[in-house]
């Protein structure tokens, strides 16, 4: 019996696009590759910097001893914008339900209860809820 001669173009079809696949592929993984670690580095600095604040040190001391040369470097080049490493700390509010309605409100002493529209409606005075 012959050989059937397309039966050899089918196959150079199939190497040739799992090739250009497989091509894409790579690159793709060496995209996702580089985001992860440029994440990471920029978690351990948020996190440096964190600690430099909640233990009043001094981030620019602290960072050559932390962090490797490629961090710092990255730290520059992603305009990583450090003002003296002091973060404006924002408080969360904590939410609750009173009577089928949503407040949030600040989990502090004479912390201010808002409505869903921001609105002002009371005080957090005591460990208890005091709506105006």
């Amino acid at each position: 019996m012959k050989k059937l001669k397309n039966l050899k173009g089918i196959h150079d079809i199939f190497v040739d696009s799992m090739n250009e696949l497989d091509e894409k592929f790579q690159v793709q993984l060496k995209k996702t590759k580089k985001e992860y670690q440029i994440n990471i580095i920029d978690e351990k600095i948020q996190l440096l910097i964190n600690v430099c604040n909640g233990e009043g040190l001094d981030f620019d001391k602290i960072k050559s001893k932390y962090l490797k040369p490629k961090e710092l470097s990255q730290m520059l080049t992603n305009d990583v914008i450090i003002e003296n490493a002091h973060i404006i700390e924002e408080d969360l509010l904590d939410k609750i339900e009173v009577n089928g309605q949503e407040y949030y409100y600040e989990a502090k002493e004479k912390g201010v209860i808002y409505d869903i529209n921001l609105n002002q409606v009371g005080i957090y005075k005591n460990g208890e809820f005091c709506f105006n």
